[in-house]
Parts: C-alpha cells; sequence; structure tokens
C-alpha cells in the first residue's frame, strides 16, 4: 500500500504550477511544520529560504550526534520526510517562511506555524498539532471547557499578519490540533482578508464547542473545509463537527491511524473509505456521553488535578516521563496521595463513571454485532438453492 513517500517518488518531478495541491500535498505541507525549524527559519515574513537548503540544514543538525540533543522529533518519520520533500523539485524548491513556534505555561498556549510559497501569489500556512509539552496537551484539554483557546486566537493573528504582507491567495491546513487552529484561522480571519482563504484543510483533526460552529462566520466559510479523518478515529472525532468529512483507509488500526504515515495513498488522493468503523463509533460515543455527564466545574478540577499531578515530576514534557518512569511513577502517587479526601474521591467517581459509559455501550455493541450476524446467516439460508 502507498503512502506519502510512494507518492513523493511518483509526483516529485513535477512543480505545483505544472500539478496543482491536492489532498496529499495537503498532508505532506501540514506535517512540515513538525519538523524543528527553531534556529534555521526566522520569525518574519520577509526573510524566505529553499526549503532544499534550510532542510539539509536540519537534517545534519539532526544527524549531529551534539546538535541532535537540541532539536525534538515528534514522530519517527518526520527526518524521512523532510529528506524526501528536500530531493525532491516538488518541494525542495519551495520556499520557507514566517516559522513560529510558542509554548507559554502561563497562558497555557501551544502553536507552530510556518508559511510555504507553492507558487507565483500562492501560498500554504501549516499549523503543527500537540507537541510533547504539558502545555500544549493542557491547552488541548481545555478545549472541552472553553469555546476559544489561546492558541486558536494566535493562529487568527498570523495568518492576518500573513496576508497584511504578502499578495495572493492561501491555503491553510494542518494535522491533529494543527486542523483545529487551521480551520479556526481561516473561519475567523479578518473579514477583508476572508476571499483570500481558498481552502481550509484539517487532518485528523479535533472539532470545536458547539458556539464556535454555531456562528455566523464559521457558516458563511464551512464551505471551504475539508476534513480528512481515519476509518478508526479518535482524536478527529474529538468535540463537535460541521464540515464535509472524507473517511479514509490506514494501514494501522486504533489510535495508531493518527499517525498520518500510515494512511494509504492511490495518485493524488487518499484511498477513501464509506464508513467510520464500530469501534471508533464506540469511542466516540462513550467519551461523548461521560462529557455530557460531566458538571463543568468537575471538569475544570479533573484537568487542574491531573496535570499538577503531572507537573510533580519536575519535567515539562510526556517523552521526559518515560525517563526513570519507576521514580516519575511514585512522584505521581505521592502528589495524588497529598489530595484531600474528597478530591480523591472525585477523581475516582470521574474514572468509575467512565468506566460505567464504556461497559454500557460495549453491551449495545456486541447486541448490534450479533444481530447483524443473525442477519447474514438468514440472507444465506434464504440464497442457497434448494436440491
Amino acid at each position: 500500500m502507498n503512502t506519502l513517500f510512494e507518492y513523493i517518488k511518483w509526483r516529485g518531478d513535477l512543480s505545483f504550477e505544472q500539478s496543482p495541491l491536492n489532498e496529499v500535498d495537503n498532508l505532506i505541507l501540514s506535517k512540515l511544520s513538525y519538523l524543528p525549524f527553531d534556529q534555521a527559519l526566522s520569525t518574519d515574513f520577509s526573510q524566505r529560504f529553499i526549503l532544499r537548503e534550510v532542510g539539509q540544514q536540519v537534517l545534519d543538525q539532526l544527524q549531529d550526534p551534539q546538535g541532535s540533543n537540541e532539536l525534538i522529533v515528534l514522530f519517527d518519520q518526520d527526518p524521512l520526510l523532510l529528506e524526501a520533500m528536500v530531493q525532491s523539485r516538488r518541494f525542495g524548491e519551495l520556499e520557507v517562511f514566517g516559522f513560529r513556534n510558542h509554548v507559554d505555561p502561563e497562558s497555557q498556549k501551544q502553536i507552530c506555524g510556518m508559511t510555504i510559497r507553492l507558487a507565483e501569489d500562492l501560498y500554504f500556512v501549516s499549523f503543527r498539532g500537540t507537541d510533547n509539552t504539558f502545555v500544549g496537551w493542557k491547552e488541548d484539554f481545555n478545549m472541552t471547557l472553553q469555546a476559544v483557546v489561546p492558541s486558536q486566537l494566535e493562529a487568527v493573528r498570523y495568518v492576518d499578519e500573513l496576508l497584511s504582507q504578502i499578495e495572493g491567495d492561501i491555503y491553510v491546513g494542518g494535522h491533529s490540533k494543527g486542523g483545529n487552529l487551521a480551520i479556526y484561522a481561516g473561519v475567523f480571519v479578518q473579514q477583508n482578508y476572508a476571499q483570500r482563504v481558498l481552502k481550509i484543510f484539517s487532518n485528523d483533526g479535533p472539532g470545536f464547542h458547539s458556539s464556535v460552529l454555531a456562528s455566523e462566520k464559521y457558516q458563511q466559510n464551512r464551505h471551504k473545509i475539508y476534513a480528512y479523518i481515519p476509518e478508526e478515529s479518535i482524536v478527529g472525532l474529538l468535540f463537535e463537527h460541521d464540515a464535509n468529512i472524507t473517511i479514509i483507509k490506514s494501514k494501522e488500526s486504533m489510535f495508531w491511524q493518527h499517525d498520518p504515515y500510515n494512511w494509504v495513498v492511490e495518485q493524488t488522493q487518499f484511498v477513501h473509505v464509506s464508513q467510520l468503523s464500530r469501534s471508533s463509533r464506540f469511542i466516540d460515543t462513550t467519551i461523548k456521553q461521560w462529557a455530557e455527564g460531566l458538571e463543568p466545574l468537575k471538569q475544570r478540577q479533573t484537568i487542574d488535578v491531573l496535570f499538577e499531578i503531572l507537573n510533580a515530576t519536575e519535567v515539562t514534557s510526556l517523552s521526559q516521563i518515560t525517563e526513570d518512569w519507576f521514580k516519575k511513577a511514585r512522584m505521581m502517587i505521592g502528589a495524588y496521595s497529598q489530595y484531600d479526601k474528597e478530591t480523591r474521591k472525585m477523581m475516582m467517581e470521574l474514572l468509575g463513571s467512565l468506566f460505567s459509559t464504556g461497559r454500557k455501550n460495549l453491551s449495545i455493541l456486541r447486541k448490534k454485532n450479533e444481530e447483524t450476524i443473525e442477519q447474514e446467516n438468514d440472507v444465506q439460508v434464504l440464497e442457497t438453492p434448494k436440491k
């Protein structure tokens, strides 16, 4: 089964003038912002660089034992994708600029974006998804409580500033939370720039608070949104959605389908499937029913307690948690034990309600499976020719 890498080998000799942007290009460019360009690119929109040159610079840094310690790679195959892009004409000759990576623990904001020039007066804005910092993950959890989070507002400011300094039109895209930021920025851009946003791409990105979807600006720009989720999506079904969603095939199952390197490609598009898997629908229903039953105050308290326990480990990212895991686990257990009886009881009750909701939905799913098998057996009996 073909993936992004086979696509680059096949289409990599053609420029975007010769072969316009397609849904596979969208994912590749959305993944580009995951690469650690912090030292290679400027935050300034006027200082542009050729991807082949700065990309090779990043690859050299990653291969340097000393330099690689300062660079964080979120997906193991990200450097391989960058290498393939650098070696191709289609991507290697593109101009890249405006790389801005901002993590602010105080405001609980994590955002990273960059811009790629595809052709004359045509650009692609790429937003990174959640990194491995606690700040980024807590902001994701805050989406369950807040209609708007700081990174979404920052994404709008990024696009507004870009459009004030360039001529031409843009696409906006991202993977995971980056897809959420792309939609928010593309929809809520300043009104005088709105017509210059051609398409908005979300690749397995979470949805929004219902008030965002009901807003006039969202409904006015809804037709520009192209959302892609794998058939066993989990992340891409979080929160509420109101967009044209295309379900696609992945080589892997369950959470590993969130990894875009597992998405199956056929020429200039993903391999589309007709519906979500039953397991995906089960998880989606369970999480949403559980969340709907929680009081907002308890949701806020739960999120705060969870991240206070994680912060007790004195590290700042999920990857650091795995280092000396047993020591970190003892520190988290110790932090949990310091909470009063009522707080500990609340946490256990919330976990209990989640498992209870899951058992209920699993029972319903099993019953539906049994009914489907019975119906299929009945059809086979009817179709069996009489001797």
